[in-house]
């Protein structure tokens, strides 16, 4: 019963007559300055940066287990690789990104 009068105060007016309950959040205006949109790209970056790291290295490592007939252990050192130097890179960035 409570859950039915909480969805009825969502959806009737407020008595001030204004907007809906639930559209008010919509409306309101984000915290979205230059500041936080630029660290934002940056996080984006670095974690762009940590992925294709490691995969282009396991496709480097497959592409060479393919040629030298290998497989699967240079596309085994290539994932190795690719995840070591990949938190290497996370690690850098957000060090970078602390400053």
């Amino acid at each position: 019963m409570e859950l039915m009068l909480d969805l009825a105060k969502l959806l009737v007016p407020n008595a001030k007559g204004t907007q809906l309950a639930s559209q008010t959040s919509m409306n309101e205006p984000r915290n979205s300055s230059p500041g936080n949109r630029g660290q934002s790209l940056r996080l984006a970056a670095i974690g762009v940066e940590f992925f294709s790291t490691i995969l282009g290295l396991v496709v480097a490592g497959y592409l060479l287990d393919t040629y030298f007939n290998l497989t699967p252990w240079l596309g085994v050192i290539g994932l190795i690789l690719g995840l070591v130097l990949g938190i290497y890179r996370l690690i850098i960035g957000l060090r970078h990104l602390d400053r």
